[in-house]
């Protein structure tokens, strides 16, 4: 990892060596930085999150089992316990690589379709999409996969296209574009909500923020965003965030498949 690498020594005589050696020294004091903070983020997240998550669900098994329910009540516990056993799946991947395991993360990856990802989640929003009289606008091309893991991609992307739907309004459009050119996957989702706020904008990824503009029935963590962020990084992507209060939010991810 990071702390193999060590500093090179200056040359004493040549200046544009040492500039160099410089730079390089930089880069690599910002690397181990940024790595000891990304394990400190995971490590502590994971292990705070770990409990009220196996009290939530020990809570839903009680009422489901023990306790006479409506079907329909019924259904959504079921459907709650899925979505807590994902968290708790992600939660020990995130503990693997805190703790340097990333060989054991990359074992437990495969051909990932992301256009099915899509696809899965916006059923699973179907309820939601529907209550507001959203417009879901896809341009999809078929087929286009990467080398990942599937539940971690499932939660970051699901992030994306739930924030999209909770800061719409009702009847607003959303549009999602996936596609690929040459080594990269583009991944584009563009809604008309209710945007973010300029000075908000530079803190979203920061673990438990939130901003103030947030639609008062949608509380949370301020989480999403910095997981989500995290997951894509470990599958070679980056994420960019354009928006304006007011009139909607644009999320690009590219994937770098090479």
């Amino acid at each position: 990892m990071l702390d193999d690498i060590h500093p090179l020594k200056e040359p004493e005589n040549l200046q544009d060596i040492q500039k160099f050696i410089q730079e390089i020294n930089k880069i690599i004091i910002y690397l181990k930085q940024k790595n000891k903070v990304v394990q400190s983020f995971n490590s502590n997240i994971a292990h705070e999150l770990k409990t009220p998550l196996t009290q939530l669900k020990t809570n839903l098994e009680y009422f489901l089992y023990y306790t006479s329910l409506d079907k329909n009540i019924s259904y959504e516990i079921q459907n709650f316990i899925k979505k807590i056993n994902t968290l708790e799946n992600i939660i020990s991947q995130m503990l693997y690589v805190s703790n340097n395991n990333i060989k054991q993360l990359h074992t437990s990856m495969q051909r990932v379709f992301l256009n099915d990802i899509i696809y899965k989640i916006l059923q699973e929003k179907e309820k939601n999409i529907k209550n507001k009289k959203l417009n879901i606008d896809t341009e999809i091309n078929q087929a286009i996969s990467i080398h990942g893991h599937l539940e971690l991609l499932e939660h970051a992307i699901g992030n994306i296209i739930d924030n999209a739907i909770k800061y719409s309004l009702e009847q607003q459009k959303i549009k999602i574009i996936l596609r690929k050119r040459n080594n990269f996957i583009n991944l584009t989702i563009v809604d008309n909500g209710i945007g973010i706020d300029k000075k908000d904008l530079k803190l979203i990824f920061h673990p438990y923020y939130r901003g103030k503009n947030t639609l008062s029935n949608n509380d949370g963590y301020g989480l999403g965003l910095s997981l989500a962020t995290w997951i894509f990084e470990l599958h070679s992507a980056s994420i960019k965030i354009r928006s304006q209060k007011g009139k909607g939010t644009f999320v690009a991810v590219k994937f770098y498949t090479s």
